[in-house]
C-alpha cells in the first residue's frame, strides 16, 4: 500500500472535500464582487486594490472552473491570476489574506499533479503561513490554519520532514480551538488531525498517536451529517485509520468497521472529486480481507476497486501512481494464491507506469521502486529468470537512499533488500560472494528489526526474515548456534505476536519453524520430540493450505522429507512410501507448480523410490524430473538463468541413467543421459541448424522458427527484456506445436531414441562413462548395439576428491609464480598419480571389458574411440590415463605457459596431494595412447550431428583467392610473453601456405572476427581465460587489444558468426576445453562454442600448456593432418611424439579432439 496522505485524509483541496475554502470566507474576493466602490466592511478600494480584486475574481472563477473540468491548464491560469493579485496588494491590504488563501488552495490543487518540484509545495506553505499571520482571529483565522495544516501535510508526503507533521498538528489544533462548536468545518478539522496523527504513527511515534487518530476520525465521521459535502471524506479517513489500527492489533472488528466506513464514503461521495481515493481505499481493505481468506475472488474484487480508482484519474495525476502501485501489490499477492494468469506481468506494467508519473525526488518514487523490486522477486521465484533478481536488487539499492534513518519506509526497503540478497546467496556460484551476500542480508534484516517500533505490525515480519537468514547461515556454515537463533526467532513471533498474527502469517511462521526443527533433527540429533513437532506442524499446514498456493508445494516437500527422515530412523518403509505418494501428487498433478520446483519434487520421489529398491519407479520419476528441467531451462530465460538451472540439477541425468541400468535397461539409460545433459549446447545447436527437409514442407514456418531460435540464443537475447524473450519463446513454442502436428515431424526436436542415436553415429565406437552415487559404468555403443561394463573401482566420492586434486595440481604446475618445489611436486607426483588412478579405476577396465586393449601387431592401426564422459570426469584427460611413473618428467622450471589468467603475475590455487590409485590384476600396460585413438563428444547426439554435418561443397579454400587457414598470434601486451607462438605459425605455414596471418597488433578482436568467416581452418596461438572456480567471469581468447578494451574474444562472439563451411579450429591456448565445475555436463567452454559455430573438428586444451610444447604439437599436427577428417589421428600422433620427448603427462596431456 502507498502512503495515504497525512493531513486531511487525502491532502486534496478543501473546497470540495469538506476542508476550509469551499464557500468564500467573509471578505474574500468574490463574496461581494468587485463592481462596487466599497470592499470588505466598507473599506474604500484604491486603484491597486481594484486591479488585484479583479485578478483575484478571475482567478477564483478559473479555480471553480477547474473543479468542474479537471483541466490543469485552467488551474495554471488561475494560479497566474492569483499570483498577480498578490503582487498588486500591499502587505497591509485587508484583501491580502483572502487572496493568499485562494492562492494556497490553488497551489495545493496543482501539487496533486506530477512534474512539480518542491518549490511549489514550499510556495503553498509560505503563502498560507502569511495568511495565518494576517488573520489572528475570526472565521478566516481557523480556515487559513486548516489549509496551512493541509499544505504542510502535502509537503511532508514529498519531503518526509518530521517538522512538517509537527507544525501541521499545531496548526490543526489551533484551528479547532478557534473554530466555533457549530462550525460546518469542525468535522473536517478532526479528520485532518486524525490523518496527521496517523502519519506520525507511521513515522514511529507509537500506537498512542494512532489510537487517538482512530478516536478522532470515527467521531468526525459519525458527527458529520450524510448530506454534508465533508461526510464522504470523513468516512474515508475513518476507514484509513481503522485499517491501520487493524494492521497493528489484528482485531477483526476494526476491519469490519473500516469496511462499513468506506462503504458509506462510496455511497454518499459518488460525486466527490476525491472519489478515486474512496475506491482505492476500498481496494486496500479488500486486499487485506483477501490476505485473510486467501480466496481468489477477494483478490479480484480488490483489483476491480483499484482499477476504478485508476480509471477516474488522468495520466500525470500524482494519486494515479499510488493507485497503480497498490493494484500491483494486489496482483502480486493474488499470484501467491493463484499463480500464472499473467498477474506478475500486469503488476510490473503498473509499477513501471507509476514510476513514469513520479518525480525522482518524490518519496513515493522510492516506494514505487521498492514495489517494482518486490514484483521482480516474485517473477524470479516463479520463472527462475536471474535477470529479474538482478533488476530487483537494483531497485532496492536505488530505493534505499530515499528512506533515511527514522523514516518508517526504511524498514520496508531494508527487508526487501535482505530478501534479494538472500535469494542471490541461494544461487551464488562463487563461495566468497555467496557469503558476502548472506552477511549483508543479515545486516539488512537486523537494521530492519531495529527500525521497526516494538508495537509496529511489521515487526513480526522483520523478526521472521532475520530468523530465515540465520537458518541460511546454518546451511552455509553448519554453525548450530545460527540454527538455534532461527528457532528462537520463530518461537518469539508465535509467543509475542500470538494475538496479532493473521492466519497466513501464523502459518508461514509455523512452516518455517517446522523446517528449522527438521534441520535440528539432522544437525544436533534433536531427538524424536523435534521430529514429532515438525511432522504435526507440517501435516496441519498441508491439510489447510490450498493446492493452488505458491507455497503449498513447499509444504508437501517438507512433509515428505520429514516422513523420509522418520522412515530412516525407524526402519519402517511406510512413511517413505507415504512421502512418495505426496510427491507424486505434486509432480503429476498441480499445473501451476513452477517447472524447477516440479523437478525437485520428482528428484525426491526418485530418490525415495531408489531407497525402496523400486528402480523402475525411480526411472519414471527421473523421466518427469528431466522433462521439468528442460521446461525450466526455457528459451524465455537469458543464458545466465538457463545456466543456473543446469547447475542446480547437475548429476540428475547420471542418477537417472544409473537407475535405468539397475532396472536392466541400458538403452534407456543412454536416452536419459542424452535428454538431461548438454541442454544449453543442444539448444544452441538447434538454433543454428539448417532444417532443409522441414523447409520444403513448411518454408515460412521453418524460417521464422530458425529466426526465433537464433534470437533466443544469440547476443540479442542478452539485451532483450524478459517480456520480449517470453514473447519470442511463446511464439517459438507455437511454431513447434505446428511442426509436430505433421506426422513426418512428430518427433521434431524430441529427445532421441537409442536406435536413432546408434544409427546416427554409424560405425563409430562411443564409450559413455556414467558416474553416479548409485553406480558407475562404462557403456559401449557400436554397430547399432550396446554393452555395459560396471566400474566398481570408480565411485562418485572418489571422483570428486581426485578431480579437485588434479585441477589444483595442473594449476600449480602451470603457475610460474608458485614456489619451485610445489610446481615440481604437482607435475611429477600428483598429476601422474591421479592419471594412474584414472587408468586403473576407469579407462583400463572399460577398454579391457570391451576388447579394445591388448597387444597390437607392429604397424597396426589403433581403433578410434569417442569418449563421452559425464560429470566431473569431463575435467580429467581420459586419453592421457596410464601407468605413469611418479618420478619422471621435465623440470617444473620449464618455459612459461599460455596461462589463462590475463596479465602476467596473477596466481592460481595449488594442492600438493598424491593420487591413491593402484594397479589392479590384469590391467593392461601403458596407457590410453597405446591402445586407442581418442576423441571426445559432449553427447552421442552431438557426435551424430557432427557426423551428419558435411563439409561445404564449395569451402573457402576452393574459391579463387580465398585463404584456407587463418592463423592468429596476438602477443597481447601486458600478458606473459610467448616467444614460441610466432615460430609456431611459421612452422605451420610450411605445410599449409594458404591463408592469412594476424600477428601482434594486427590480431585485434574485431579483425579476427572480420577475417574468421572467410576461412575454413582457424589456428590461435596465444592466451586464453577460463576459470572453473570463478564461473561468473568471462571466458575467451585474448586478442592484441585486450588490455585497453578489456574485451575478450568470447565464446558468444564465435557462436554468433555467420561462418560458411568451417572445418577445423585449433585453439593452442590454455584451458580452451575446460569449462566450469558446476556446468561440467554443459560443455561450457571455448571448444564447445566453436562446435556450435559450425566447425566440425575442434582441438582444445584441458589445462595450461607450455609454450614450447604447444608449438611442437601444433606444428606436428598440421604436418600430419592432410585433411580435417584425419585430425584425430594427427593429434594422436603429435601427442605421442611429444610424450616420447617429454614423458611428463602434464606437458603432452592437455590436448583433446572433438569431432567426427
Amino acid at each position: 500500500m502507498t502512503r495515504t496522505p497525512a493531513a486531511g485524509g487525502d491532502a486534496g483541496d478543501a473546497s470540495d472535500s469538506g476542508n476550509p475554502g469551499g464557500p468564500a470566507a467573509p471578505g474574500s474576493p468574490g463574496t461581494q464582487g468587485t463592481q462596487g466602490t466599497q470592499g470588505t466592511q466598507g473599506t474604500p478600494i484604491v486603484p491597486d486594490d481594484a486591479a488585484a480584486l479583479a485578478a483575484a475574481s478571475r482567478g477564483e472563477a478559473l479555480l471553480e472552473a477547474f473543479f468542474g473540468s479537471g483541466d490543469v491548464a485552467t488551474l495554471d491560469a488561475a494560479i497566474a491570476e492569483l499570483r498577480r493579485a498578490r503582487a498588486l496588494l500591499t502587505a497591509d491590504s485587508p484583501y491580502r489574506a483572502p487572496v493568499l488563501g485562494l492562492l494556497g488552495r490553488a497551489l495545493r490543487r496543482r501539487n496533486a499533479y506530477a512534474g512539480e518540484g518542491m518549490d511549489r509545495f514550499d510556495e503553498a506553505v509560505d503563502v498560507l503561513e502569511e495568511a495565518v499571520r494576517l488573520s489572528p482571529a475570526g472565521e478566516e483565522a481557523y480556515l487559513h490554519r486548516h489549509n496551512l495544516a493541509a499544505a504542510l501535510g502535502d509537503r511532508h508526503d514529498i519531503s518526509n520532514r518530521p517538522s512538517d507533521l509537527v507544525a501541521a498538528e499545531a496548526a490543526c489544533r489551533e484551528a479547532l480551538t478557534l473554530a466555533p462548536e457549530d462550525s460546518p468545518h469542525r468535522g473536517s478539522l478532526l479528520t485532518m488531525l486524525a490523518g496527521n496523527l496517523r502519519a506520525q504513527h507511521q513515522n514511529g511515534a507509537g500506537t498512542g498517536k494512532l489510537a487517538e487518530a482512530v478516536q478522532l476520525a470515527v467521531a468526525s465521521y459519525r458527527m458529520t451529517p450524510t448530506r454534508s459535502s465533508a461526510y464522504a471524506m470523513n468516512a474515508y479517513t475513518a476507514a484509513v485509520v481503522l485499517l491501520d489500527q487493524y494492521n497493528v492489533t489484528r482485531d477483526a472488528d476494526l476491519l469490519v468497521q473500516a469496511r462499513a466506513a468506506i462503504g458509506s464514503a462510496l455511497e454518499f461521495g459518488d460525486d466527490d472529486p476525491q472519489v478515486h481515493l474512496f475506491h482505492a481505499q476500498s481496494g486496500n481493505i479488500l486486499q487485506t480481507e483477501a490476505g485473510r481468506s486467501q480466496e481468489p475472488a477477494d483478490f479480484e474484487a480488490a483489483t476491480t476497486a483499484l482499477t476504478r480508482a485508476i480509471d477516474l484519474l488522468p495520466p500525470g495525476h500524482g494519486a494515479r501512481s499510488g493507485h497503480l502501485h497498490d493494484r500491483a501489490g494486489v496482483l502480486g499477492d493474488w499470484h501467491q494464491v493463484q499463480p500464472g494468469r499473467g498477474l506478475l506481468v500486469a503488476a510490473e506494467r503498473d509499477l513501471r507506469e507509476a514510476l513514469q508519473g513520479l518525480p525522482r525526488e518524490d518519496i513515493s518514487y522510492g516506494v514505487a521502486l521498492n514495489g517494482l523490486g518486490q514484483i521482480l522477486l516474485l517473477r524470479y521465484a516463479h520463472s527462475g529468470d536471474v535477470s529479474c533478481l538482478d533488476h530487483a536488487f537494483g531497485c532496492f539499492r536505488e530505493a534505499e537512499p530515499t528512506a533515511p534513518a527514522g523514516d518508517p519506509f526504511r524498514q520496508v526497503v531494508l527487508t526487501h533488500l535482505g530478501n534479494a540478497l538472500l535469494d542471490r546467496h541461494g544461487i551464488g556460484r562463487d563461495t566468497a560472494r555467496r557469503r558476502r551476500d548472506l552477511d549483508e542480508a543479515l545486516v539488512a534484516y537486523e537494521a530492519a528489526v531495529k527500525a521497526a517500533p516494538d508495537e509496529h505490525g511489521n515487526l513480526s515480519v522483520q523478526i521472521g526474515n532475520l530468523a530465515s537468514a540465520h537458518r541460511a547461515l546454518y546451511q552455509e556454515t553448519k554453525d548450530i548456534e545460527a540454527l538455534r537463533d532461527a528457532e528462537a526467532g520463530y518461537r518469539e513471533i508465535l509467543r509475542r505476536f500470538a494475538k496479532n498474527l493473521d492466519t497466513p502469517d501464523r502459518d508461514r511462521t509455523l512452516f518455517n519453524l517446522a523446517l528449522t526443527l527438521l534441520d535440528r533433527v539432522g544437525a544436533d540429533n534433536a531427538g524424536q520430540a523435534a521430529l514429532d513437532e515438525a511432522e504435526a506442524l507440517l501435516r496441519d499446514i498441508h491439510r489447510r493450505w490450498s493446492d493452488e498456493r505458491v507455497d503449498a508445494t513447499a509444504a508437501v516437500f517438507a512433509l515428505a522429507d520429514c516422513l523420509r527422515t522418520r522412515s530412516e530412523r525407524s526402519g519402517d518403509p511406510a512413511p517413505r512410501r507415504e512421502a512418495i505418494g505426496l510427491l507424486r501428487g505434486v509432480v503429476t498433478g498441480a499445473a501451476h507448480v513452477p517447472d524447477a520446483r516440479r523437478a525437485r519434487g520428482a528428484v525426491a520421489w526418485a530418490t525415495y523410490a531408489a531407497a525402496d529398491g523400486d528402480w523402475r519407479g525411480a526411472v519414471t520419476a527421473y523421466e518427469l524430473a528431466l522433462a521439468a528441467v528442460d521446461q525450466a531451462a526455457s528459451p524465455a530465460l537469458d543464458r545466465r538463468s538457463r545456466e543456473r538451472v543446469a547447475a542446480d540439477f547437475f548429476g540428475l541425468a547420471s542418477d537417472a541413467a544409473a537407475c535405468a541400468l539397475q532396472a536392466g535397461d541400458p538403452a534407456h539409460a543412454v536416452e536419459l543421459l542424452e535428454q538431461g545433459r548438454s541442454i544449453l549446447l543442444d539448444r544452441a545447436w538447434e538454433s543454428r541448424t539448417v532444417l532443409d527437409d522441414l523447409s520444403r514442407h513448411l518454408p515460412r514456418t521453418t524460417g521464422r522458427f530458425v529466426e526465433l531460435s537464433r534470437r533466443l540464443h544469440d547476443r540479442e537475447a542478452a539485451s532483450a527484456g524478459s517480456e520480449q524473450r517470453a514473447r519470442w519463446a511463446e511464439e517459438r513454442a507455437g511454431l513447434l506445436r505446428t511442426i509436430r502436428e505433421l506426422p513426418l515431424f512428430a518427433d521434431f526436436l524430441q529427445p532421441p531414441a537409442f536406435q536413432g542415436l546408434a544409427d546416427g553415429i554409424g560405425d563409430r565406437t562411443v564409450i559413455v562413462l556414467n558416474v553416479s552415487r548409485i553406480r558407475c559404468d562404462a557403456v559401449l555403443i557400436a554397430r547399432g548395439g550396446i554393452r555395459v561394463c560396471p566400474l566398481p573401482s570408480l565411485t562418485a566420492n572418489t571422483l570428486i576428491r581426485q578431480t579437485a586434486r588434479f585441477r589444483a595440481a595442473v594449476r600449480t604446475a602451470g603457475d610460474s609464480q608458485a614456489p619451485l618445489n610445489e610446481r615440481q611436486f604437482a607435475e611429477r607426483t600428483t598429476v601422474p598419480a591421479v592419471l594412474r588412478w584414472l587408468w586403473h579405476s576407469t579407462v583400463a577396465p572399460a577398454l579391457t571389458g570391451f576388447g579394445l586393449a591388448g597387444p597390437r601387431a607392429p604397424g597396426g592401426v589403433l581403433p578410434r574411440v569417442w569418449w563421452c564422459p559425464t560429470g566431473l570426469l569431463s575435467f580429467l584427460p581420459l586419453h592421457a590415463a596410464g601407468s605413469h611413473p611418479f618420478d619422471r618428467g621435465v623440470g617444473a622450471n620449464a618455459a612459461g605457459g599460455r596461462a589463462g589468467n590475463g596479465p602476467a603475475g596473477e596466481g592460481s590455487v595449488g594442492d600438493g596431494s598424491v593420487g591413491d590409485g593402484s594397479p589392479a590384476g590384469g590391467t593392461p600396460a601403458g596407457g590410453t595412447l597405446d591402445h586407442v585413438v581418442s576423441s571426445y563428444t559432449p553427447t552421442v547426439r552431438a557426435l551424430a550431428a557432427l557426423a551428419g554435418r558435411t563439409a561445404s561443397a564449395d569451402p573457402p579454400a576452393a574459391r579463387p583467392g580465398t585463404p584456407r587457414l587463418l592463423a592468429v598470434a596476438p602477443q597481447a601486451p601486458g600478458t606473459e610473453p610467448l616467444p614460441h607462438a610466432v615460430a609456431e605459425l611459421t612452422r605451420i605455414r610450411r605445410t599449409r601456405p594458404l591463408g592469412a596471418d594476424l600477428i601482434g597488433p594486427a590480431a585485434t578482436r574485431q579483425r579476427v572476427l572480420d577475417e574468421l568467416p572467410g576461412h575454413s581452418w582457424f589456428h590461435f596461438a596465444g592466451h586464453a581465460v577460463q576459470d572453473p572456480l570463478a564461473p561468473d567471469a568471462a571466458a575467451g581468447l585474448l586478442p592484441y587489444d585486450y588490455l585497453p578494451t578489456r574485451r575478450l574474444l568470447e565464446a558468444t562472439d564465435i557462436a554468433d558468426l555467420p561462418l560458411d563451411g568451417p572445418e577445423l579450429a585449433f585453439l593452442s591456448a590454455c584451458e580452451t576445453a575446460s569449462g566450469t565445475m558446476d556446468l561440467a555436463d554443459e560443455v561450457a567452454h571455448l571448444a564447445g562454442a566453436f562446435l556450435v559455430a559450425g566447425f566440425r573438428h575442434v582441438i582444445g586444451t584441458q589445462w595450461t600448456v607450455r609454450d614450447r610444447s604447444a608449438a611442437h604439437v601444433a606444428a606436428d599436427f598440421h604436418r600430419l593432418a592432410t585433411d580435417a577428417d584425419r585430425s584425430a589421428r594427427a593429434l594422436h600422433e603429435a601427442v605421442r611424439s611429444a610424450r616420447d620427448e617429454a614423458a611428463s603427462p602434464f606437458v603432452w596431456g592437455p590436448f583433446v579432439h572433438f569431432g567426427p
